[in-house]
């Protein structure tokens, strides 16, 4: 049987000073006041010809819907190729996102899919926002 003193020991906690490392400081991240709306638009890289044929949009084609329509809208954004799924089927795909703080620039991102749409015989352009707090560091 353990005595009370001995009870007391084996339920006393260390305090932070006992500790072998003790923790960081903690810090305070400042507040961010700045909100903006993150648009990412899913861009399918096959084509539906009219025939019903699918042929793949070329590299030299997705560059130049990138320079004559995304650049002018849009100074900054970044691109990336994803593999998405259309209908179950494995598709790669160029993922567009953009970040605003204008309200009017979901216009231009709505008329940018569209845009592609009809380029491109695509049946549709998924396009994500969300809100988003960014901050250059």
């Amino acid at each position: 049987m353990f005595t009370s003193a001995a009870r007391r020991q084996t339920l006393t906690k260390p305090s932070i000073t006992q500790l072998p490392h003790p923790p960081p400081p903690f810090e305070v991240m400042p507040i961010v006041s700045n909100t903006a709306t993150c648009y990412t638009l899913s861009f399918g890289l096959f084509r539906k010809a009219e025939d019903g044929s699918i042929t793949p949009i070329t590299e030299d084609e997705w560059n130049l819907f990138v320079i004559k329509e995304v650049c002018p809208l849009f100074k900054n954004f970044s691109v990336r190729e994803e593999l998405g799924f259309w209908k179950g089927e494995p598709l790669p795909i160029k993922v567009v996102s953009y970040i605003t703080s204008r309200f009017d620039d979901g216009v231009s991102v709505y008329g940018l899919a569209q845009t592609y749409k009809q380029m491109f015989g695509q049946e549709t352009v998924l396009i994500n926002s969300y809100t988003t707090f960014p901050e250059f560091v």
